[in-house]
């Protein structure tokens, strides 16, 4: 199936979706529907390799049961090309829920697009859901189809994020449509879910590039990089410098001219960032939280975590959870 081709003319789908809803029509009457620039046999041709149409003798005859989850799909992408996608995708989220499709949160929804346009890989990682999976409504019942279409959402709504975030349209529009190429071409539900976590890294590290790459060095980057990536572990300051092949003492004086913090201070900012990630959304304790971060004892994780926070693990759980009950 063409999905690029059906994504890229919508308005022409619907058209040639509510004329063979009326009667079965063959393609020289159809094309008259289009304007001439319109490929309407390539997307006739897409529409019945996706199963909407089939063909009988000369004429082409819609599926009628399919009808209404393309036109889904159309208007939901449409919302999205459209910069409307957070108020539209509330929408559909309701009416899904109307129908007793259980979703995911909005509010966890909209922390995993923020985190990625922050370039916060830790928090992305931590809100990744793969795709299909408990959240998820059905847009097709073809199951490699409805994956697919989730994808192709998902691409759309990182890409205008991540343009409202300071990434240049053309790049983000290129990344968009090689993810949405290889989605078409995609011939299993493995390869849906491989692009889709490719799709969520790249979208996420070209944007804590394009952030950190104007305000810090190259040694400051790799020193951060390693912080990041060992951030569940014990972090100790030779170990960092070893990553960033430069001596302890150096890296130091750099780190604190550049972030304005030493490294010590910047790891625990970090480790607390991540714990407020796990208190808002998962049940992890706060011991089972000392006890992933890697913190000496849960007395320490409390009072660390105070210092930043201005509360306990505990009463900041509660804060959260209360201003976003809806």
């Amino acid at each position: 199936m063409d999905l690029k081709l059906l994504l890229q003319y919508p308005k022409a789908v619907q058209v040639l979706l509510a004329a063979l809803q009326k009667s079965p029509a063959s393609l020289p009457k159809l094309e008259k529907l289009l304007p001439p620039e319109i490929p309407a046999a390539a997307l006739l041709s897409a529409m019945e390799q996706a199963g909407f149409l089939t063909k009988t003798g000369s004429r082409y005859v819609l599926q009628q049961e399919a009808l209404e989850q393309m036109q889904q799909f159309l208007q939901l992408y449409a919302a999205v090309q459209n910069q409307q996608a957070e108020q539209d995708f509330t929408h559909f989220l309701a009416a899904q829920r109307e129908a007793e499709t259980q979703h995911a949160m909005l509010v966890t929804e909209l922390a995993f697009f923020e985190s990625v346009v922050s370039g916060n890989s830790d928090t992305v990682h931590l809100l990744y859901t793969p795709l299909g999976g408990k959240g998820y409504g059905e847009l097709s019942r073809d199951p490699l189809r409805n994956l697919k279409y989730h994808l192709v959402i998902t691409i759309s709504m990182l890409t205008r994020y991540c343009i409202q975030g300071g990434m240049p349209q053309e790049e983000a529009f290129n990344l968009s449509d090689l993810y949405i190429q290889r989605t078409d071409t995609a011939v299993s539900e493995a390869q849906i879910h491989v692009l889709h976590y490719q799709a969520i890294q790249d979208f996420t590290g070209k944007m804590r590039r394009l952030q950190d790459n104007t305000r810090y060095s190259p040694l400051v980057l790799k020193a951060m990089d390693y912080i990041s990536i060992h951030l569940h572990s014990r972090i100790f300051l030779q170990d960092v410098a070893d990553a960033a092949a430069v001596s302890a003492p150096h890296l130091s004086r750099l780190f604190q001219a550049e972030v304005h913090l030493s490294i010590s201070e910047y790891i625990a900012i970090k480790k607390v960032e991540a714990a407020k990630n796990l208190l808002q959304y998962t049940e992890h304790t706060a011991a089972s939280i000392s006890s992933l971060l890697s913190f000496s004892s849960q007395s320490y994780f409390i009072k660390v975590f105070q210092k930043y926070v201005g509360m306990t693990p505990k009463e900041y759980r509660k804060q959260f959870r209360d201003s976003t009950h809806f």
